[in-house]
């Protein structure tokens, strides 16, 4: 069972499926991430990409982001989504969308920006390489974004005009994150 961890819904309990194939950031490396951002996020447009349970994009519902967009493919997990966000919707005015959708088609479809990108793909995928090059188009002028990605994979230092700043490593995951130079 996850939890929100800060603001308006901390202590709220989160649904995570059972699902095998679906591995929830831990809370260690969740606390880290929104330590990481935590003077960004308040009225950003935060996407959280492969959402799974969607505990990143509660987190940043709870501390303050003016939008979150939840972007996941399988319906079971959308599911999950929906039932997360209803707990903690009761203390937030933010713009919500949850869209049950592949990833790469998305971000080939998207016609706005966003201020922080969260990113979790699965990990025995191709879909980390797949998906940095196309998130670059989409975050705003002085957004960023963070890959989370298993500790010993190498992630491309430079992609367009994004540099890995700074690779954060938690045991076997890293957080990556790329700003603008």
């Amino acid at each position: 069972m996850a939890r929100v961890i800060s603001g308006s819904g901390a202590g709220y309990k989160l649904k995570v499926n059972s699902d095998k194939k679906l591995r929830p950031t831990t809370s260690r490396v969740k606390e880290a991430l929104f330590d990481i951002i935590q003077f960004d996020i308040r009225n950003s447009i935060f996407l959280d990409l492969f959402s799974g349970s969607g505990q990143i994009g509660v987190e940043a519902i709870s501390r303050g982001a003016k939008k979150v967009i939840f972007v996941e493919q399988n319906r079971n997990y959308v599911k999950t989504i929906k039932e997360n966000v209803e707990k903690i919707l009761n203390n937030s005015k933010v713009e919500l969308e949850i869209i049950n959708c592949d990833v790469v088609l998305f971000l080939k479809k998207l016609n706005y920006k966003a201020d922080i990108i969260f990113l979790d793909p699965p990990f025995s995928s191709d879909l980390l390489e797949i998906t940095l090059p196309k998130i670059t188009r989409i975050v705003s002028e002085n957004g960023f974004f963070i890959a989370e990605a298993p500790s010993e994979r190498r992630l491309e230092k430079n992609i367009y005009d994004f540099t890995l700043l700074k690779k954060y490593k938690y045991g076997k995951i890293s957080l990556n994150l790329y700003c603008k130079f």
